[in-house]
């Protein structure tokens, strides 16, 4: 897929047996950090700028190919330039700088074919002061200073005509220049001299142009199978270079936001991505956050609040450090720090709940004994066939009989009483004699025994022998 990273979708149709692919190099000295950052590694926008010399034609077709072949899968963040390097008339920018899109990628293939199939390789000349001089010119291309550029040079680097060789001078103003331009990512550049058993020595401008880029890299490329090998190379070169640059980003970020929490009573570095995943603090450091990591409270009604502090140690990128050598121990000095503390014995948020039920209980226990409850509104006797008989029900306790209620038995009474209870609130305790009380309810079957207290609810309605008896209320 083309917006997915190069490396693990150009395979370059390898001649060679037991040739491994670009991933595979790659992966093979850096597993932990292939397996943790490949993926970031794919969203680094890169600018490739391809150099074809085509003054030798023997190289011409298998160089067009390669670029060809590399160029199809390039993610559409990309950009690309591609320099043809000959005469001074004929050294110019092949494809100029721009996004990657396909149909870019249809008219760089067509161009391409276009080199070959109009005999262009093999045309006398090589304007080398030129090329270096469009190289800074695509450095600069709008975009290019805040991606990967990457520049790579197929050529003999043999200036012709050799009458007409530069002076220094005007190597170094391309020097000059190259030294005053300011990049987010530095540069990839390497040179492959081709070779040209014509042409010797090979390469008399190569030392000016390691002047120019110091930290250009040369290769040699003697035939076409060594050259798919060194594009199988440059894939790796470009997969190392997107993963460093991703690490850099990360340390960096981790660096600027360094975040330790509390693990079970030790203090880790917390985010995602991490490079430096693991933390070292010195005796003194390690005492201080312990004291505050490990409470030695029984109980806290607050949650605990961060604290800062500084710490010193160093800080260790463990699973990669081994791969990529440039992923150092880091000292850690005087780093100030958010840490929250350990939780008490008992959590918090418990110790509320305990405290807050404790208080209810303490509150409602005091509650049902101050002040008495007393006995409020009336309460009522009625049957079917008879008229209700509304006695006044006042007072902490009253008792009623067939003196007071015709319509009861003789030998039957009840006395009501006034109280609180813990669980119930305001209620009733009803003692019949001579009789048992049902309680009139669809949701509750419950009875009033003779001589016996019974907790009732206020307003409920019972009854004895046919009548019906609505309690009263309660202050």
């Amino acid at each position: 897929m083309k917006n997915s990273l190069i490396l693990f979708f150009l395979y370059f149709n390898f001649q060679l047996i037991g040739q491994k692919t670009p991933e595979e190099l790659v992966k093979n000295d850096w597993p932990n950090t292939v397996n943790s950052f490949g993926t970031l590694a794919e969203k680094e926008s890169s600018h490739y700028i391809f150099v074809i010399d085509i003054s030798d034609k023997r190289f011409g077709k298998d160089i067009v190919d390669q670029i060809e072949v590399f160029t199809e899968a390039l993610p559409q963040n990309d950009k690309i330039t591609i320099i043809q390097l000959g005469p001074t008339d004929e050294t110019k920018e092949f494809v100029t700088t721009t996004d990657i899109d396909k149909e870019i990628l249809q008219e760089i293939k067509r161009k391409l074919k276009s080199l070959v199939n109009e005999g262009k390789f093999g045309t006398n000349g090589s304007d080398g002061l030129k090329m270096t001089k469009l190289i800074l010119k695509c450095l600069q291309a709008s975009g290019t200073r805040n991606s990967l550029p990457f520049v790579y040079i197929f050529s003999d680097l043999e200036y012709y005509p050799y009458r007409n060789f530069p002076a220094a001078s005007e190597w170094i103003k391309c020097q000059t220049e190259y030294a005053s331009l300011t990049f987010k990512y530095s540069p990839f550049i390497k040179s492959y001299i081709l070779k040209n058993p014509d042409k010797s020595p090979r390469g008399d401008y190569k030392n000016y142009l390691n002047k120019i880029f110091p930290s250009m890299e040369i290769g040699d490329v003697d035939g076409p199978n060594l050259l798919k090998k060194e594009f199988s190379n440059i894939q790796a070169d470009i997969y190392r270079k997107k993963l460093l640059n991703c690490l850099d980003k990360l340390v960096m970020d981790q660096n600027s936001h360094i975040n330790l929490v509390n693990a079970d009573g030790n203090i880790v570095l917390n985010g995602t991505n991490l490079v430096y995943h693991k933390i070292i603090l010195d005796d003194q450091s390690q005492s201080r956050v312990s004291k505050i990591l490990k409470s030695d409270k029984l109980f806290s009604f607050l949650p605990p609040l961060e604290k800062q502090l500084e710490v010193s140690g160093i800080l260790v990128a463990e699973k990669y450090k081994n791969e990529v050598s440039g992923l150092k121990d880091i000292p850690l000095s005087n780093q100030k720090i958010s840490l929250k503390p350990g939780d008490s014995l008992i959590p918090w948020w418990l110790t509320d709940i305990i405290v807050t039920i404790l208080l209810i209980s303490i509150f409602r226990i005091i509650w049902t004994l101050f002040p008495p409850a007393r006995l409020r509104g009336n309460i009522e006797f009625f049957t079917p066939s008879s008229p209700t008989q509304i006695l006044d029900c006042s007072g902490r306790r009253k008792k009623f009989s067939n003196n007071d209620v015709k319509m009861l038995k003789s030998d039957f009474s009840i006395e009501i009483k006034a109280t609180k209870n813990f669980f119930g609130g305001k209620c009733l305790i009803l003692i019949p004699t001579n009789g048992d009380l049902l309680l009139i309810s669809r949701k509750e079957k419950k009875t009033a025994s003779r001589g016996k207290k019974t907790i009732a609810k206020t307003r409920s309605q019972w009854s004895v022998d046919g009548i019906e008896i609505k309690m009263p209320d309660v202050k």
